[in-house]
Order: C-alpha cells, then structure tokens, then sequence
C-alpha cells in the first residue's frame, strides 16, 4: 500500500463471471530464465527447457494429490475510537502435496531452500506467472521447502508436501495468464525419466563400480556411453569421469581421475566428484539419474 496514496482510475468490468481455477501443479524454474508473451505458451520452448541437452532449466511438478493456500490472513486493526483498517497485505504462500513416489522424493529434498521463478499452471489449463514493465514474463520468484518423516496413517496423499513461499506481492499484482495450445500433461511427459544410481563397490584405484536402475521397474538400465557422465561437483581441478565400462547388465565401472597436478591421477583421500547419467536423444535428454557422489 502507498505510504501517500496513489491515482485512482476505475476500469471498466467485463460480462463474464469467472474465478480462478485451482492449482494442479508448479514449474521450478532456474533464475535467468525467461519469455515472452509467445515462448510462454509455446510447447517447444518448454521442452527446450525441461530436457535440452544443454542442462534441465525446469522441472514441472504435479500438485494433483491437491494443494493448500497458506498465505496469512489480510490483518484489520481497529482503533480505541472502533474505526478499522488494513495494515498488512501479506505475501502469497502455498503447499502442494506432490505427485510420485518416495524414491522421486528424495531427490527433491535437494530442492529444499533453494529460489526459483516459479509459474503455477492451473486446472484449465492456463499457466499463471508475473510480466514486468519491459514485457518479460518469468515465473513469480519463489523459495521451495521440503520434508519427510515417518509414513503418515491418515491423509496418505499428503506423505510429499511441497512449501512454495513468494517473495513479492507486487508480483501478483503484475500477475499474467495465458492458455497454451498444450496440456501440463504434455510438459510433465517432457521431464526425463527416473533411473537410480547407487555405489557397488566403492571407489579404489581409481575406479568406483556403480549400478543404474531404470526407478519405476527396477530393472538395470544398460547403454550409457562415457559423454553420458555428466560432472556437476569437485573439490579438485578437472576432476571427471575419464573412462565408462558398461557390462551390460546396468553396472558400470568408473574411472575418475583428478588434472589438478597436470596429470591426470586417481583422487586422493578427502578429494570426491558429484556427478549423473544421462541419456541424450535427439538433443533431448530422455533418462537421467539422480546426482551422486564418490569420494575416495
């Protein structure tokens, strides 16, 4: 609210009656990325940015295990004279109860306190997001929390909440909504696909045996070639998988070798590598496992 008031210009009214449908799910997405008002409903950019080769930008999330609008109550105060006014206009929240399994959980407990633009796509189909003076459109700039205890025995739908608290109200009042040609469901279907990724043997002589398991059925999952070792982490210059050996049955043996002395050697005590497989397809990644770490 203006500390000294602001222009007051009544708008005309429309012959449609409508409210806000709800809220089906949440796209995360990494700062720096934005639209326009045509790559917002266009399928294509979407799935440049959920799969391309070049890294995941966004993840959609389904909310269809249903959501809860945790945003504080406008606040009235009312003077010993009983005159009564507003003297907050707190900043939207919500919690989301999460599509998936435990498995998918976890790997989102990564997500816990980080910010991202986030847009909100709605049961009818349209997305709603933020539009700024210079016409960008970005999703409302948001920090996620996640928590898991113990099996819940009543309201099991609820076991993977999603806490997605806003950081501008002026955001919603720049609030901007378009309805794509495409389905959330269309976007869901461009994340990759789950594997998990777990340590056999663990790293000695430079080499870590690991084994890859496509998450929904448990079955290994064979074919990764070594570009497929995508290196996200290390605390040692130039640290990477050097050599991929696939037994075809979804277990592979590593080699991860540190440059950090000029020559390439085996890691050293302390020393580790945060990394994941990937799948690419046709400049699309279509498998990636969740990020792993090795440390010798």
């Amino acid at each position: 609210m203006s500390t000294c008031g602001t222009v007051v210009a009544f708008a005309g009214r429309s012959d449609f009656n409508s409210l806000l449908p709800e809220i089906i799910g949440v796209s995360l997405i990494k700062t720096g990325n934005t639209f326009t008002d045509t790559t917002f409903v266009t399928e294509s950019s979407w799935k440049t940015l959920i799969s391309a080769s070049a890294g995941m930008k966004a993840l959609p999330l389904s909310l269809k295990r249903g959501f809860e609008n945790t945003t504080p109550d406008v606040t009235f105060e009312t003077s010993n004279l009983g005159f009564t006014e507003q003297t907050t206009r707190p900043i939207p929240s919500i919690k989301g109860f999460l599509d998936g399994s435990y498995c998918d959980y976890k790997t989102y407990q990564e997500l816990n306190g980080q910010s991202f633009n986030v847009v909100l796509h709605l049961k009818d189909g349209s997305q709603f997001a933020t539009r700024d003076t210079s016409l960008v459109v970005k999703g409302f700039k948001a920090t996620v929390h996640t928590y898991f205890g113990v099996p819940q025995a009543e309201n099991r739908m609820q076991s993977y909440p999603l806490w997605v608290n806003f950081e501008s109200y002026d955001e919603f009042v720049d609030g901007y909504i378009d309805k794509p040609s495409y389905t959330f469901r269309d976007l869901l279907d461009y994340v990759p696909v789950a594997l998990n990724i777990k340590v056999v043997t663990a790293y000695t002589a430079g080499v870590v045996v690991v084994k890859v398991t496509n998450r929904a059925t448990g079955a290994g999952f064979e074919g990764l070639v070594l570009t497929d070792w995508v290196e996200l982490e290390a605390n040692t210059d130039d640290t990477q998988v050097t050599a991929a050996t696939d037994d075809l049955s979804g277990q592979y043996s590593l080699t991860i070798k540190s440059d950090a002395s000029g020559t390439p050697d085996n890691l050293t005590t302390g020393q580790y590598l945060v990394f994941q497989g990937q799948e690419i397809t046709g400049g699309y990644i279509t498998y990636a496992t969740h990020k792993l770490k090795v440390t010798a």
